[in-house]
């Protein structure tokens, strides 16, 4: 198994080491929101490839790079923002805009563009 591979599944597996300190009731609580927001996200993916704004390197045969960054860090990282601002939507909104932001624009696509796991535009 390829270096890279590795560090795919130890992106989709690593996150979810946090997840038993959320406790059992938050997880139940946030979890269907979480995977709502995951397959969203997974659907927007799909939508920006067939429409050619960005391409996503095969990871571990059959799933893309993404699949495992949607559903290993976006999803437990979805969990833990839902359970920490639940009831304060202005500090959601802000938190969520925050990391959007750090992620396209300071670093996140950049950085994974470079390490070849995501090709972004033509």
């Amino acid at each position: 198994m390829k270096k890279s591979k590795w560090f795919y599944i130890a992106l989709l597996i690593l996150p979810w080491l946090t997840v038993p300190f959320l406790g059992r009731k938050s997880f139940q609580k946030y979890i269907p929101a979480s995977l709502f927001i995951s397959t969203f996200t997974k659907a927007i993916d799909l939508f920006g490839e067939k429409r050619k704004w960005w391409r996503f390197y095969k990871a571990v045969t059959p799933l893309e790079s993404m699949t495992f960054f949607n559903f290993g860090p976006y999803l437990v990282t979805s969990l833990w923002i839902l359970k920490l601002t639940f009831g304060k939507f202005p500090l959601y909104f802000i938190s969520n805009l925050i990391l959007h932001i750090c992620f396209i624009f300071i670093g996140g696509v950049k950085l994974w563009t470079v390490l070849k796991y995501l090709h972004w535009g033509n």
